[in-house]
């Protein structure tokens, strides 16, 4: 019914476009703050470890997409090298929600689940694939880097080891 659009209008294209539309649930209340919590973890997390690197522009109990909530964090300087603190910081913040569920409520959800794909990704790629670990030999010898570092690090039970140790490092950091 306007005939202008508003910064607000551009702000919620913005978000739709990158993290998804709002999908209607409603939580229990205690699901509403089991989510609140593994959400501010990400978030205190995140300002904490990228902190002059990165801001944390939105932080939502609102399901979007496949999410239940999140934490959307934007670049302050664009960049195109990962240093090992940051790979090492981005897992951190990947598991800050799980460790915090074990916290306040003494035991974990299914919620971690998409958090624990991302760091273990995360960790596939600082071991098999960056030389970031204990060898210097990729697992990305074939034309799918991505799927070919996954499989070879995880098929490869030496790395596979040392990415378990990585991740527990990293949970308990």
């Amino acid at each position: 019914g306007r005939d202008a659009l508003r910064w607000d209008d551009l702000w919620q294209a913005k978000v739709a476009g990158e993290i998804g539309l709002k999908q209607p649930t409603t939580y229990t209340q205690r699901e509403k703050e089991m989510v609140a919590v593994h959400e501010s973890a990400h978030a205190v997390a995140a300002y904490n470890l990228k902190r002059g690197e990165q801001q944390v522009q939105i932080i939502t109990i609102q399901r979007r997409e496949g999410a239940l909530g999140l934490v959307s964090r934007q670049d302050i300087e664009e960049s195109y090298l990962d240093t090992q603190r940051d790979i090492l910081g981005d897992i951190q913040i990947a598991l800050a929600g799980l460790v915090a569920e074990e916290i306040w409520f003494g035991q974990t959800t299914s919620g971690p689940s998409g958090d624990l794909q991302n760091a273990t990704y995360r960790a596939a790629m600082y071991i098999g694939r960056y030389g970031m670990g204990k060898s210097l030999v990729s697992a990305s010898l074939e034309a799918d880097f991505q799927e070919t570092t996954l499989s070879g690090t995880l098929g490869d039970p030496e790395r596979r080891k040392e990415m378990d140790e990585l991740l527990k490092q990293c949970r308990f950091a």
